[in-house]
């Protein structure tokens, strides 16, 4: 904590060492993932993605992340069992080793350690790896044919390299065909001295690691019809392998050389196939699994992406919306049986359950896919109570309960620290598809918890999706089943989510939607019936504004009784007139008022009693702006100011005679205005430019809208509105409300407050926040029921905060006398997007109500964050390129909770997780993820049984077989014309 002293009556003042800024987690789905890992023995899950960066998961809170220099995507991934050591294969026809290791600070992070490129001549490109059973070593095929040995300790190639005449030797005494590129590589899970080698023209070798010859190849000879080879994948056992081609075949192969072949073909899904680009091969109960991915007829491939799952008679084909990137199969260490399939996708990862016959998907706690439909907005709510966390996560049982299986999550490694959270943070986003998506954010995790589909409200036409195989009629084959969350495309754009609100106290949620749609919805128990009746409030009316709207029609919605099930249910549902987007919502459960805004105008509804209190039309009757200035007034206006300005200041330092020289230069120009001799590119030209980009109907767009007990007019307090517009107008009304246990079934009243107010410098308002006497902000109910903020003080004057593009003001209420001013674009140029209010800690005297200052964050066009303390408008704090200026989705999704935490998109798929106040706890920061357990931490997982890897006494133990390194320069390659 700071070190100042202060008296034990006063808080610490705001300063610029109560904010820093760091970066604090990742929530989503990693862009664009481009391979998958997984090790058994730590339980870790490695993803790497095509920008270069590895990322590491295990247990919510163990998350480790790096990204190699310069930027190559990552194709393969490695594990080397507890050495905390990953392997990847790049696109650059380079392996990297990485190491998670303690930093500077003596905390744990992964770090790219070293990187070995191999030359880029003809026949050294890589195309497949497997880690040798010897430690320490890598066998690398290549396009040429040939085999090599990466010494991981020297990192430097051997001189064991495999040619690819001597491993197919005994397939092809002469040696006269080449058979390709190596396509797989796999070693015998019994004995680490067998190496299968699978080339690209159908031919097989196993390989003696020990003794560097030939023991078999598959088929016995070139002169058979081969197969192209895909994919190779050994039984559990390792007498048996099976091998896929690329016309969809799967063939099984025994490996002693007395031993009958077993290589029928086996069309999985009939002829003319796709490839099957990867093979596991995994023990169960009864009849054998297999795993595998692609193989669908060629007609269907094109449509679906899949990973099937076979075993014996019962077969399902795992259908993604988008491509498969890998999967990884976990099998209990001494059965060899099949417990859980990971399978990546493009945009998701899923896990299934193989000990179930139908394959149920296991719940995870991270990497949930928040693209499944494009994310419109978010906000985040903190502090939330156990009992309303208990509640969402009870109705979520209640609808996923058949969905997911009841086995834990299998990447569990690392440890945290063990502690409980005495409150929760929740994140809420909204989605083009119109589903409103509730997220636990308290840990580094992103745990799901319960999904509003608004879609389900309104009269929509079937999309005709495909039906998986329970619920389509007869035979189908391939069995598709649909799985995973992506889908790109919404129904109807009118059902994207526009903006969204949430009451902790009560349980509503309230929703903004781009159709002119607002809903209502109440968290409940228990399940109820009920028929809503869409209440219609036109904020143009018929015949009084000439304004044609040209857009599409409200939604149709469900007009009859609908069966609504434990969770949030709708009980209001209000259609604006025009369907124009909500811009602006606030609402206040215990007044039962909404008040929302769109691009004509606003309006306030009770929605106890389902009635329109008042509707305020921003338009004129020629469907411009009322009451606010055109953009080119606002330029001309600014000008002229700035000019006055400009003069009052030379008049200091100038003596007469030179400011009549100015004057009469200054005629001349007005002169040649007016002539319409100005150069190319004057004033008129950037008049006309912000006339075209702003025109008067954009003007009286609702820009934010506030619902607050407070002074705005006379001597007392009451129920007030405030609603701002995109043409620097504040428009303010009264709320007669009944009394408390009247509000049921007496109406209210709105009354105008007086005249609008116009600001001069005619930028758009962006936000406005009513502060009490204190200088604090107006804090919710819930807020003061659980001691988060101390009740206000009802005292005259109160203060509002305006926030415009260009300034920053602070007026008295109910006098709006200026208070305070602080103009941002004189500072940095910028002009401001966004605003939020939020609580910095700061040093507190024990019997102090509180222990936190105001202050107020805003972000510019350019993804600069200005933090200023509240109200005496002093810069605190000034974070540059806090995201990219190019951003545009970035800008937009910013939101801010009350703690300062701020969340925002960094890719279509995740969202960057920052911190701006030096001293607000919160939860996930104080996690503390190492790989060994410490005291205080959770406890160790029990340890998986290890199976009995000791060879046959004919053969060496893998730690007697040892290898020399040598330089790279003295090993000679030979791409087929050379025997070893």
């Amino acid at each position: 904590m700071p070190k100042k002293k202060r008296g034990p009556n006063k808080l610490e003042d705001l300063t610029g060492e109560h904010f820093t800024y760091k970066k604090t987690a990742v929530h989503g789905f990693p862009t664009g993932p481009s391979a998958l890992a997984y090790e058994p023995d730590l339980r870790l899950l490695a993803i790497g993605t095509t920008s270069g960066e590895l990322r590491v998961y295990g247990r919510p809170g163990v998350e480790f992340s790096a990204r190699m220099k310069p930027k190559r995507a990552i194709l393969k991934i490695f594990t080397f069992g507890n050495l905390h050591q990953f392997l990847t294969v790049a696109s650059d026809n380079s392996i990297s080793m990485w190491i998670i290791t303690n930093d500077e600070d003596g905390r744990l992070s992964l770090r790219h350690d070293r990187r070995y490129e191999l030359s880029t001549e003809a026949g050294k490109n890589i195309t497949s790896c497997c880690v040798s059973g010897v430690v320490g070593y890598v066998h690398i095929g290549t396009d040429g044919g040939n085999v090599y040995t990466l010494d991981l300790k020297s990192f430097e190639l051997t001189n064991d390299v495999i040619f690819w005449n001597n491993a197919t030797a005994l397939a092809q005494p002469a040696a006269q065909t080449h058979p390709g590129a190596v396509k797989s590589l796999e070693l015998c899970p019994t004995d680490p001295n067998k190496l299968l080698i699978g080339y690209e023209l159908g031919l097989i070798a196993l390989w003696d690691l020990e003794n560097t010859l030939p023991t078999r190849n598959y088929p016995g000879t070139m002169t058979e019809q081969l197969t192209p080879v895909e994919a190779l994948a050994w039984h559990p056992g390792g007498r048996k392998f099976m091998s896929s081609h690329s016309n969809g075949i799967i063939m099984s192969w025994n490996e002693g050389h007395n031993s009958k072949d077993e290589r029928l073909p086996v069309n999985r899904y009939g002829d003319n196939c796709c490839p099957i680009t990867k093979l596991s091969w995994l023990d169960s109960e009864s009849d054998p699994m297999v795993v595998f991915s692609g193989g669908l007829p060629e007609e269907a491939s094109g449509d679906h992406h899949t990973v099937s799952i076979h075993h014996g008679a019962n077969a399902v084909a795992l259908a993604f919306t988008s491509e498969i990137v890998g999967f990884v199969t976990i099998s209990h260490p001494v059965t060899h049986k099949g417990e859980v399939l990971l399978i990546l996708a493009q945009y998701e990862l899923l896990a299934f359950d193989l000990t179930d016959p139908k394959c149920p998907i296991l719940r995870q706690p991270y990497l949930h896919p928040l693209n499944s439909s494009n994310v419109t907005t978010m906000k985040v709510y903190q502090n939330c109570s156990q009992a309303l966390f208990d509640k969402l996560k009870d109705v979520s049982k209640r609808h996923t309960s058949e969905k997911y299986s009841q086995m834990e999550w299998p990447v569990m490694g690392g440890f945290v620290k063990d502690s409980v959270p005495k409150t929760h943070d929740i994140l809420i986003t909204g989605h083009e598809n119109g589903s409103v998506k509730f997220w636990d954010v308290t840990t580094m995790g992103q745990v799901f918890l319960f999904e509003v589909a608004t879609a389900s409200v309104f009269d929509l036409p079937d999309d005709g999706s495909i039906q998986d195989e329970d619920q389509g009629d007869g035979f189908l084959w391939p069995p598709y089943r649909k799985v995973g969350q992506y889908d790109p495309f919404s129904d109807d754009q009118r059902l994207a989510i526009t903006i969204l609100e949430f009451c902790m106290t009560s349980h509503i949620l309230c929703i903004g939607g781009t159709g002119g749609q607002v809903l209502l919805f109440t968290l409940a128990n228990t399940k109820k019936s009920s028929k809503i009746e869409a209440l219609r409030a036109d904020i143009i009316p018929k015949g009084d504004v000439r304004y044609n709207w040209r857009g599409e029609g409200p939604l149709p919605y469900i007009e009859k009784v609908v069966e609504y099930p434990p969770g949030f249910q709708l009980s209001f549902l209000m259609q604006l007139g025009p369907p124009a987007p909500i811009s602006a919502m606030d609402f206040t459960a215990h007044w039962g008022v909404i008040a929302v805004g769109s691009g004509h105008g606003f309006t306030v509804g009770n929605y106890l009693l389902h009635n329109v209190i008042i509707t305020h039309c921003t338009l004129q009757e020629d469907g411009s702006a009322s009451h606010s200035l055109t953009r080119v007034q606002s330029i001309r206006r600014s000008l002229r100011n700035s000019f006055r300005r400009r003069s009052t200041r030379q008049d200091r330092r100038t003596t007469l005679e030179q400011q009549q020289q100015k004057q009469k230069e200054g005629s001349g120009k007005r002169k040649q205005r007016r002539t319409g001799s100005e150069p190319s590119g004057g004033v008129s030209q950037r008049e006309a430019a912000a006339s075209n980009a702003n025109p008067p109907s954009i003007q009286a767009a609702v820009t934010h809208i506030c619902l607050a007990d407070t002074f705005l007019g006379g001597e007392h307090h009451m129920p007030c509105l405030v609603a701002s517009t995109m043409g620097s107008v504040l428009i303010r009304y009264y709320l007669q409300l009944p009394p408390t246990g009247d509000r049921i079934s007496e109406p209210s009243i709105a009354m105008l407050a007086g005249k609008d107010y116009t600001l001069l410098h005619g930028a758009p308002v962006i936000s406005v926040f009513i502060l009490d006497n204190n200088g604090l902000p107006i804090p919710s109910g819930y807020e003061q029921d659980n001691n988060i903020a101390p009740a206000p003080s009802m005292v005259s004057p109160h203060y509002g905060i305006i926030v415009t593009e260009e300034q920053i003001k602070i007026i008295h209420l109910p006098s709006l006398k200026l208070k305070r001013k602080e103009k941002v674009t004189n500072e940095i140029h910028e002009r401001i997007k966004k605003a939020f209010i939020i609580r910095a800690n700061v040093l507190a005297p024990p019997d102090s109500p509180r222990d936190w200052h105001a202050a107020l964050i805003v972000f510019t066009n350019y993804g600069t964050a200005l933090v200023y303390s509240v109200p005496q408008l002093v810069l605190c704090c000034i974070v540059k390129n806090f995201v990219d200026p190019n951003d545009i989705r970035a800008q937009r999704s910013i939101t801010v909770s009350k703690n300062g935490e701020v969340f925002h998109l960094s890719s279509f798929s995740e969202i960057q997780r920052c911190l701006f106040c030096a001293y607000n706890g919160s939860f996930h920061v104080s996690m503390k993820p190492a790989l060994a357990s410490y005291e205080g931490s959770t406890k160790p997982l029990p340890a998986r049984p290890r199976p009995d890897t000791t060879p046959p006494a004919s053969q060496p133990s893998p730690q007697e077989h040892t290898r020399e390194a040598v330089d790279e320069d003295k090993v000679t390659v030979n791409s087929g014309d050379s025997r070893a």
